[in-house]
This record gives structure tokens, sequence and C-alpha cells, in this order.
């Protein structure tokens, strides 16, 4: 039954994801950004992904809050159901510093990622102001969700970019959250 399920729901948002510009042409139309992350919440995160990479390749910015929506429930979702298949037998731990110092190569990882999402941001603000080329959102959002939400962050604030696209604002906290959530899952 439960794969019956999942065969219609991720049937429906490949769908529903096709036929979402059809219904609205607005862009950034809330009503369907929340269908969309709802349909992602109940399970069609897989068949949302799809259309997404099928209709919604190119990057416009009126599919990027919803790109970014479900690939964060997606990771998430799949980082869970990883972690709940392994089950964990020991009590679990968030010692984010003992873990770190062991794996100093992860650490790395991630400060690497922030620098180079921070200084991506700021770039693309002085390009901004300067009427240059820009580095397109595309850009901004993979090197945020690669594990530099917490530099994407640092770098909307620092430098005031950024801060009214919705992609940016709700979709860099939900980078971060899922990059924790992969963490504590490594930990344990």
């Amino acid at each position: 039954m439960e794969i019956l399920y999942l065969i219609v729901i991720n049937t429906a948002g490949f769908l529903f994801y096709g036929f979402k510009d059809r219904i609205c042409r607005e862009e950034g139309h809330r009503g369907m950004e929340a269908a969309v992350f709802l349909l992602a919440i109940l399970g069609a995160s897989p068949g949302l992904f799809l259309g997404i990479l099928r209709i919604g390749r190119k990057g416009e910015k009126r599919n990027l809050m919803s790109g970014v929506s479900v690939s964060c429930v997606l990771s998430a979702q799949v980082i869970l159901a990883v972690f709940w298949r392994k089950g964990v037998g020991d009590p679990l731990t968030f010692d984010l510093a003992g873990y770190f110092a062991e794996h100093i190569w992860l650490l790395f990882y991630f400060l690497v990622m922030d620098a180079v999402t921070f200084a991506a941001f700021g770039l693309d603000k002085r390009r901004a102001v300067k009427g240059r080329t820009r580095i397109p959102n595309l850009m901004l959002l993979i090197l945020s969700f690669a594990g530099g939400a917490a530099g994407g962050l640092l770098g909307m604030r620092a430098f005031r970019h950024k801060t009214k696209k919705d992609y940016y604002t709700a979709g860099l906290p939900m980078m971060l959250v899922v990059q924790v959530l992969a963490v504590v899952c490594l930990m344990n």
C-alpha cells in the first residue's frame, strides 16, 4: 500500500510541476509555491524533483523557490531514510566540536565552501552596483546548497544582498538545516 501511495503521489507531483506554470503565470505565486512544498512534504519530492529537472531546468527565477524547497525536502527525506534504515543502537550524540576534531577534512570543506559562497555574494553585489555581468542565481544557490549555506547567509547580511528574494531568505536557512541534519546523521 505504501508503494502505491508513493507512485501516485510522485506521479501527481511530476504532473503538477509540469502544469503549475500553465495554471499560474504570475512569478513567485505564493499559493503554487506552498502547494509544491506541501506535496514535497507528503512524499512527492522525487516526482517534483524529476519535474524540475525535466521542465524547469532553465533556472528561471520563477522556478527557483520550487527548486530550492524541493531539493531541501528531498535531501532531508533521503538523509532521514538512510538514518532510519541504519537504525541507532546507541543514544544520539550532538558533540559537533568532537566530531569535527576527528574529521577535520569535513570542517575544512564547510569552511572553504562558506568562504567561497560569502565571497561570491560579495562579488555579485559589487557587480550589481557597478552594472556588470552578475553571478547567476542558480550558481549562488548551488554553492549554498553544496555546503556554503552559512557563508551565503553571512554574505546576505554583510553585503545587504539578495535580502528580498524568498529563494534566498527562506532557502538558505532550509539548506543550513539540511546540512546540520546531514552532519548529525553522520555523527550517529
